[in-house]
């Protein structure tokens, strides 16, 4: 699971930083898991949070980096095991931002997506 979230890490570094300034390079919840899942080699979860929130389930225990937790009209990825922290699109101004994670996983209206679904790599 490293290994993909590694990988997913890298592939935003490069699209969000790599001669493009943040302000001018805004993408949305969705369309930012959605292009980090594709650039990793894992197939889309979804192009909208309802949509990826359609494979979800609420089972929160043994979170890993890169699976998601999601919301009618919002996803977050998780960074850590643990998901102690989240990355996310935080709109226009913020941008793509880390946040404490325990918002979204111990909300009670969210689900959990995970990223093994998606990408084989992450069912070793």
């Amino acid at each position: 699971m490293k290994h993909i979230f590694l990988k997913v890490v890298f592939t935003l570094i490069m699209f969000f930083s790599g001669g493009v300034v943040l302000a001018t390079c805004y993408t949305d919840c969705s369309d930012f898991v959605s292009k980090a899942y594709t650039q990793a080699g894992c197939s889309n979860p979804g192009s909208t949070s309802d949509s990826i929130l359609a494979n979800g389930d609420s089972d929160k225990s043994n979170l890993r980096a890169g699976d998601l937790i999601v919301r009618s009209g919002h996803v977050v990825m998780c960074k850590d095991d643990g998901c102690g922290t989240v990355i996310h699109a935080a709109g226009r101004k913020k941008g793509i931002v880390d946040a404490n994670g325990s918002n979204y996983v111990d909300a009670s209206d969210t689900k959990v997506v995970r990223a093994s679904k998606f990408c084989n790599d992450c069912k070793k």
